[in-house]
C-alpha cells in the first residue's frame, strides 16, 4: 500500500473530515469505556426518532463538534470569521483531537498546540492556516511553513520559489526564513487564495 500522501489546505473536505472526528471522538470513548466494564457501563446513544432507534453515524452532522470542525474549515480555508475568534474556533476541534495536550490549566492553548502540530494530518494543518492568517490579521510575519500552508504547497516548494525570487524573505538558512505580512498577502492574493483577494479600487479605474 504506498504511503498516505500529506493533505493540502485547499483539497480538504470539511464534511468529510467533520464526520471522521467525531466518529474518532466517539470511538475512542467507546474504546476507554472497555476499561470500566463490567462495574460501569458507558452508552453513545443516537436516541430515536418517529420511533426507529437512529445510528450513531446517523447523528455524527448534529454534534457541535460536527459544526466546530466546519467552523475550523471555513476560517482555515477561506477566512470566513473574524481574526479575534481564532482560538475560539480552534479550541473545540483542538481539545477533542488533542485532550492530552489541553490540560485547562491555562500555561498552554490552541496557538501553542499549533506551532507544533504536524501538518502531515489535516487537523494539524488547520490549525497551522488558522493561526497563520490570525498573524496576518495582525500584521505579524509569518513561517515558511505558515505561509506554505495557506498557500497549499510544501515548504520545499515554497523555498523553491524564493530562491527564484517569486517571493521576498528575510532570514539566513531556509528554515529560518520569514515572510512579511505584506509580502506574504500580496502574495497569497496573487495566487487567488481565499480570503485574500485585492479589493477593487474605489476610484473605478
Amino acid at each position: 500500500m504506498p504511503p498516505r500522501s500529506t493533505p493540502r489546505l485547499a483539497s480538504i473536505d470539511p464534511p468529510r473530515l467533520a464526520r471522521e472526528v467525531v466518529a474518532g471522538v466517539v470511538n475512542d470513548i467507546q474504546g476507554r469505556a472497555l476499561a470500566l466494564a463490567p462495574g460501569l457501563a458507558v452508552l453513545v446513544d443516537a436516541g430515536e426518532l418517529d420511533g426507529q432507534r437512529r445510528r450513531v453515524a446517523d447523528v455524527l452532522p448534529e454534534t457541535e463538534l460536527y459544526q466546530s470542525v466546519l467552523d475550523l474549515c471555513a476560517w482555515a480555508q477561506r477566512g470566513d470569521g473574524h481574526p479575534d475568534e481564532t482560538h475560539d474556533v480552534c479550541l473545540p476541534v483542538a481539545t477533542a483531537v488533542y485532550p492530552g495536550a489541553l490540560d485547562g490549566s491555562g500555561e498552554s492553548g490552541p496557538a501553542d498546540l499549533a506551532g507544533e502540530a504536524d501538518p502531515t494530518t489535516e487537523v494539524g494543518l488547520l490549525l497551522v492556516a488558522a493561526f497563520a492568517r490570525e498573524k496576518l490579521s495582525q500584521g505579524r510575519a509569518l513561517s515558511a511553513r505558515e505561509l506554505a500552508t495557506l498557500a497549499s504547497l510544501s515548504v520545499l516548494q515554497l523555498r523553491t520559489l524564493i530562491k527564484r525570487g517569486e517571493l521576498r524573505a528575510s532570514g539566513g538558512a531556509d528554515k529560518d526564513w520569514t515572510v512579511k505580512a505584506t509580502e506574504a498577502r500580496r502574495w497569497l492574493s496573487g495566487r487567488g487564495v481565499p480570503g485574500f483577494a485585492q479589493r477593487p479600487s474605489s476610484s473605478g479605474e
